[in-house]
């Protein structure tokens, strides 16, 4: 099992060719991106399960198979979780 999501390894390794002299700007631009990009996911899966919550006790009212919008962020969980 990873330990490190990919997108913040990778912003590691720009650091450390920007340590050594290589790609400065880009680099470091790169791995402010790649960092805020792993965070902003992170709070998109937080709310999304949030959300997967919310539609496991909602009542279907109004036609709305809520049931069907659980399964589906429950896939979607699963695959983020699984990177």
């Amino acid at each position: 099992m990873k330990t490190q999501p990919e997108a913040l390894r990778l912003a590691d390794n720009l650091d450390y060719l920007v340590e050594i002299g290589d790609y400065a700007g880009t680099a470091t631009d790169a791995a402010i991106e790649l960092r805020r990009l792993h965070w902003l996911n992170a709070e998109l899966l937080k709310a999304l399960k949030e959300n997967t919550i919310a539609f496991d006790v909602a009542s279907d009212d109004g036609g709305i198979n809520f049931y069907a919008y659980a399964q589906d962020n429950r896939a979607i969980i699963a695959k983020a979780e699984a990177q």
